[in-house]
């Protein structure tokens, strides 16, 4: 029992990780897109 709460806390951390991730990485497209437009 112990385990399955602690795997279901797991994986919801590493998703709000991969989230932050993903999220951080969509800015620094958008970011550098427009970088390329303003040169």
């Amino acid at each position: 029992m112990f385990k399955i709460i602690s795997l279901k806390l797991f994986l919801n951390v590493f998703k709000n990780n991969v989230d932050k991730i993903s999220i951080r990485f969509q800015i620094q497209k958008s970011l550098k897109k427009k970088s390329i437009y303003t040169f």
